[in-house]
C-alpha cells in the first residue's frame, strides 16, 4: 500500500507540474482558430506548437515553453500574406518583457498576450461563429474543391496561400506538396518542400507529410 501512495503521489506532482502548460493550450484551443494540428476533438496536449489563424490567409505558428507556459514563445513562423503586418509588432512586444501596458507579461494568458502583441481579436473557427464567410467558399488553385477527404477519415481546408498579393491565390497542403514534388526545380528543406506557384511562379513551400513521398 505505501508503494502505491508514493506512486500516486508522484504522479499528481507530475500533473501539477504540468497543469499551468495544459491550460494555456486549453485556452488556445477553445479560443482560437487552429488550423495545426488538425483534429476533432481538439489536438492532443502533448503538442506544444499551434498554427494559429491571425486573419484570412495569414497565420501564425507558435511554441509555448513548457517551463514557462505564460512566456513569449520559444519559436514564431509566419505564414501568408499580410504577414508584413504584424510580425514587427509581435516582436517588439515579445522584446519588452514585464511590462504590463506595452510588453508581455507574465500576469496575462499567453493568448492574451498573443493579441495584445498583434493588436487584434483573435478569430474564432467559421464553425464557433455559426458563420460560412468567404472562407468556406475558397476552392484550391490545384484540385478546385474546398473540402478534400483525407486517408485518416479529417478533412482537409485550404490553408496555404501564395504570399504574392497579386495572386493570393489558396492551396490544400497535400495537392500543394504533390505539385511541388512534380517539379525538377523543387528543393527540400528540413521538412518543407520548396518550389514555385502554379499560378504566379513565385516562391512556395508546403509540409512534406511522411510516409506520402
Amino acid at each position: 500500500y505505501g508503494h502505491l501512495s508514493r506512486l500516486y503521489a508522484d504522479f499528481v506532482q507530475h500533473v501539477d507540474k504540468y497543469q499551468a502548460l495544459w491550460n494555456e493550450l486549453d485556452d488556445l484551443d477553445a479560443n482560437t482558430w487552429i488550423l495545426e494540428p488538425f483534429s476533432h476533438p481538439p489536438p492532443s496536449r502533448k503538442f506544444l506548437k499551434r498554427r494559429i489563424v491571425v486573419v484570412e490567409g495569414t497565420s501564425v505558428v507558435v511554441s509555448l515553453d513548457a517551463n514557462m507556459p505564460r512566456g513569449p514563445p520559444s519559436n514564431v513562423r509566419w505564414i501568408g500574406a499580410e504577414k508584413f503586418a504584424f510580425q514587427d509588432k509581435l516582436q517588439n512586444y515579445m522584446a519588452s518583457t514585464d511590462d504590463l501596458d506595452s510588453g508581455w507579461s507574465m500576469q496575462c494568458s499567453f493568448r492574451v498576450n498573443l493579441e495584445r502583441g498583434l493588436g487584434i481579436k483573435l478569430p474564432l473557427p467559421p464553425s464557433a461563429r455559426n458563420s460560412t464567410i468567404q472562407d468556406t467558399s475558397l476552392e484550391c488553385g490545384i484540385c478546385y474543391t474546398h473540402d478534400l477527404p483525407t486517408e485518416n477519415g479529417l478533412r482537409e481546408f485550404p490553408q496555404i496561400v501564395c504570399d504574392n498579393k497579386p495572386c493570393k491565390r489558396f492551396y490544400h497542403e497535400t495537392c500543394l506538396g504533390d505539385w511541388l514534388f512534380s517539379l525538377p526545380s523543387s528543393r527540400k528543406s528540413f521538412d518543407r518542400i520548396i518550389g514555385t506557384c502554379p499560378y504566379c511562379s513565385e516562391p512556395i513551400s508546403a509540409t512534406i507529410k511522411q510516409g506520402r513521398y
